[in-house]
């Protein structure tokens, strides 16, 4: 599998999946890296956070459909919080103000 060009072909990579996971799984990485470096620097670090949770989720599932049902939940969750969000919607967690007591004076 030719990883010069930029265009990603699924059959191919499905073939690969299939015939040699450890190779596909190489793949996959250098894919997702290839990705999270062509991002603009600010949002890398985010992006790195997000891809280790969800190789995280999928290495703890005890299968690859539980960790699909995870993920997906995952990205739900995603877009209904983006979308109260963007519908001016959105709940502002707030911690309690606690009250400040100075020290006594002596």
């Amino acid at each position: 599998m030719s990883l010069s060009d930029d265009g990603i072909d699924f059959d191919q990579l499905a073939r690969l999946a299939r015939d040699d996971p450890e190779r596909f799984e190489q793949v996959r990485a250098l894919l997702i890296e290839r990705a999270i470096v062509g991002l603009p620097e600010g949002q890398r670090q985010r992006i790195r956070a997000l891809q280790w949770r969800i190789d995280q989720t999928r290495r703890l599932a005890p299968t690859p459909q539980a960790a699909n049902h995870t993920l997906s939940e995952m990205m739900w969750g995603a877009l209904d919080r983006l979308a109260d969000l963007l519908n001016g919607e959105a709940q502002t967690k707030r911690a309690p103000v606690l009250p400040f007591q100075p020290p006594p004076r002596d």
